[in-house]
Parts: C-alpha cells; sequence; structure tokens
C-alpha cells in the first residue's frame, strides 16, 4: 500500500534503505508514511480494519505529484552540532558553572 507508485527517481533511496544513512532512512519514512508520498489518497488499510470495513482487492495507483520528474534532491541538515549551538548562544554556561 505505501510503495504503491514510487517515481524512478526515487528508486536509489529505496535501494540504499537498508544500509543507507540514518538521514536517508528518516526521510524515506517521512515520505513514506508521514506524507503518504507514494500511497493512494484512500484509507490505509489499518484505518479500514479499525472501522469493521472490508479491504479492497486492488488499491488505485496515487495521483502523479508535478516533481516527479524533477532531480531528486536531498534536502540540506540545517540542525546544529551541540559545538555550534553552543558557540551559537555565547558558549552555553556562565563562568560559575550550571545554574549559578
Amino acid at each position: 500500500f505505501y510503495e504503491r507508485r514510487v517515481p524512478p527517481k526515487y528508486a536509489p533511496l529505496f535501494a540504499r534503505r537498508r544500509d543507507g544513512a540514518r538521514s536517508d532512512r528518516e526521510r524515506l519514512v517521512k515520505l513514506k508514511y508521514v506524507r503518504r508520498r507514494f500511497a493512494p489518497a484512500s484509507p490505509a488499510p489499518h484505518e479500514l480494519l479499525e472501522k469493521g470495513l472490508e479491504l479492497p482487492s486492488v488499491y488505485d495507483a496515487p495521483e502523479p505529484w508535478p516533481s516527479d520528474d524533477e532531480e531528486d534532491i536531498p534536502p540540506q541538515d540545517t540542525r546544529l552540532s551541540d559545538q555550534q549551538a553552543a558557540s551559537a548562544t555565547g558558549g552555553g554556561m556562565s563562568p560559575g558553572g550550571a545554574g549559578s
């Protein structure tokens, strides 16, 4: 269901999902389950079962997105390291230590 239609540009992301970087796996999880990027617009199977409804024998293919034909550029990691965050806030601790 969640991989009903995967555009070719995401094939490399799927291929390295087991051995890839953590950031690639996180990105795949968000695309697949949070944004439901590759799934039909219909309710997920578990949602149908929760409502006591039968599962369809075939799910419709999801609508293509305009970006399907664009190059896949992973988002840049904008999080700061602990050291960068400390220097951005003026060093973090006061001269007397924590809580002085």
